[in-house]
């Protein structure tokens, strides 16, 4: 099984230090996580468009990928979970941002009744090739699918818009528990969504220690570094005078906010 990690400069602290250590842990091997990273920035949906090109051209064995946004923090049973997974588009988080039955639902639902979040998602190549043949042959001609492809990103709702227009009689799979949670509002906050109010967490997240210790974790690296940086100053180098970047790795500061407890019980009411 491949897992990939989409990432930008931004958050490859996290991703280096935290996720992909945590990928380990649970004895997902090195060579079976690939980092997809966005170093230009050049958006959500050219980066997905990317990788969904490369998972064509270099996974073409007949299964899928797991795709792991870089804002996530992993379940105790997540590679257990994500194993298992086969023929069939996986959600592995369902959001309380609709809060709606609709897009909560349990087990195997129809593609009309999953939303398509991709903080952690499991699709099988079929459906990546699939995708990118309607991409190019059918959104960028369609004027619905056209204002969202204006604005750089919406690459999880045009592949849900895909999917119900291709697949619409085809089963997906939202887990529950939920095999990770989202937490960007420990690290820095939305990227591609800046905009966005509130904290967007699982309907089906159970494991809250989880979000504890990695609250505590996180301060703990923020502390030693910036202690580091205390003690040993950071010589200005002439290429650093003259505006020139010299290190790929992009530090984030700003103040972390504190885990929410989520008190998830049943299914949502609409």
């Amino acid at each position: 099984m491949k897992y990939m990690i989409h990432t930008c400069q931004k958050r490859l602290w996290y991703v280096e230090d935290f996720l992909i250590p945590s990928l380990k842990e649970q004895g997902i091997k090195q060579e079976d996580i690939i980092l997809w990273n966005d170093a230009e920035m050049k958006g959500n949906l050219p980066s997905w468009l990317g990788a969904c090109e490369y998972v064509r051209d270099n996974l073409a064995d007949g299964r899928g990928i797991w795709h792991l946004q870089d804002d996530i923090v992993l379940g105790s049973k997540f590679r257990e979970e994500a194993e298992k997974a086969g023929d069939m588009v996986i959600n592995a988080w369902v959001c309380t941002r609709f809060n709606s039955k609709r897009y909560t639902m349990k087990g195997e639902v129809g593609v009309l009744y999953h939303w398509n979040s991709f903080q952690c998602i499991y699709i099988p190549t079929r459906y990546t090739t699939g995708f990118l043949s309607w991409y190019y042959r059918e959104a960028i001609k369609d004027e619905r699918c056209l204002d969202r492809i204006r604005e750089n990103r919406w690459d999880d709702w045009l592949f849900w818009c895909y999917m119900r227009r291709k697949h619409k009689n085809e089963k997906c799979l939202n887990l529950a528990p939920n095999i990770c949670e989202h937490i960007d509002y420990m690290i820095g906050g939305s990227v591609a969504t800046p905009e966005r109010q509130g904290n967007v967490v699982g309907v089906y997240w159970y494991e809250n220690e989880i979000l504890e210790k990695l609250w505590h974790d996180l301060k703990a690296y923020q502390e030693a570094k910036e202690k580091k940086a205390t003690e040993q100053p950071v010589k200005t180098s002439r290429s650093r005078q003259k505006g020139v970047q010299t290190s790929k790795r992009v530090n984030t500061t700003g103040t972390r906010k504190k885990p929410v407890k989520t008190q998830n019980k049943g299914d949502n009411e609409e």
